[in-house]
């Protein structure tokens, strides 16, 4: 009955079990996407009247944050009992609810399903196809179809080769840094306070959080990255220019996106110590395992579009499609990423 379900559920999702991969990770990958179709198939719940006025042939209204907890939890805790050995995968901290809420955040950051009314309630996103690359294409606002797959939240499909001339630029996190440094704003101080720890971008750790210390380090373009503590449950950022004794604090916004991070590593390949990245390319997949945490833009696309590999709450081992990987590939790139890639059959 087990596997009938999991056929079931992998020729709806277009999902397939890779060549080498284990039966466990096969049927967290599975299982993850198909909850994920089940939270934007609730979003589309509504009245015939609801309907009759929805002149896009979308809930206007919308369906509340507790409708779908109503809907979907009852079935992952029943997938749960019939699988019982994904239940350690699924499992979450109570920072960010049970597994059916961290898939609905991540829907809502995504993009997949998007707040109406007084963002009180959730709709699915407008029917949008958005070219990733030449051949690689987003379906937004689909839950199934058998011209799409799902990578990760994502429906996606294949396309035709098109002009890759108008797909997205990027910009590299050392121009990114260089540029912000040059607009920020910068107030004179004259000292830096207590309890400040500060950026060394010359550390050899692989990971940006082994690379704080309590004493100033060299710059990178005459400016330093240091944080000091607000209060127990917060810190902030600040630039420092020693030699004219000024600062700039990051913008709370800033903070919230991780955008500090953007500068840890624009700092790191400023002065040749990037941070380290690890591709396994095999023939129907890419796994990618990072040594630090990202910038919340780069961390939202892994979630879009990929599998987190060590549990649903995994930040640093991702699985995709390798399309989607040639899709990513530029924008870990620009990071600065220290990219080492291996090969498999």
């Amino acid at each position: 009955m087990e596997e009938k379900l999991l056929s079931r559920m992998a020729s709806d999702l277009n999902i397939r079990k890779y060549h080498n991969e284990t039966t466990l990770d096969y049927e967290c990958r599975l299982l993850y996407s198909a909850i994920a179709s089940w939270i934007k198939a609730a979003c589309m719940d509504r009245s015939i009247l609801s309907l009759a006025s929805s002149q896009s042939g979308r809930p206007g209204d919308g369906v509340s944050r507790r409708h779908i907890l109503i809907k979907c939890v009852p079935v992952f805790d029943e997938l749960m009992k019939r699988f019982p050995h994904l239940q350690p995968w699924f499992d979450t901290h109570k920072m960010v609810g049970n597994a059916v809420e961290y898939l609905r955040s991540g829907l809502i950051a995504c993009g997949e399903m998007v707040n109406v009314g007084y963002d009180t309630s959730l709709a699915l996103a407008k029917e949008e196809r958005i070219q990733l690359t030449p051949v690689l294409a987003r379906c937004k606002g689909i839950v199934l179809s058998p011209d799409c797959f799902y990578s990760g939240v994502s429906t996606l499909c294949v396309t035709d080769p098109i002009d890759s001339t108008h797909l997205a630029d990027v910009t590299s996190a050392e121009q990114w840094f260089s540029n912000y440094i040059e607009n920020a704003w910068w107030t004179s101080v004259d000292n830096l306070g207590e309890s400040v720890s500060f950026f060394d971008p010359y550390h050899p750790s692989r990971s940006n959080t082994y690379s704080w210390q309590d004493t100033p380090t060299k710059g990178v373009q005459g400016v330093l990255l240091l944080r000091r503590i607000v209060n127990k449950y917060d810190r902030e950022y600040v630039l420092y220019k020693p030699s004219e004794k000024k600062i700039h604090r990051i913008d709370s916004v800033y903070k919230d996106f991780r955008e500090y991070r953007r500068i840890m590593m624009g700092m790191r390949v400023s002065v040749n110590n990037p941070v380290p990245m690890t591709v396994y390319t095999y023939d129907d997949h890419v796994k990618i395992v990072l040594s630090t945490h990202l910038p919340r833009k780069e961390f939202l696309m892994l979630r879009t579009y990929a599998w987190p590999r060590i549990g649903i709450i995994g930040k640093l081992e991702w699985d995709m499609p390798v399309e989607v990987w040639l899709y990513l590939k530029p924008w870990f790139a620009a990071l600065g990423m220290d990219i080492a890639e291996e090969q498999y059959g």
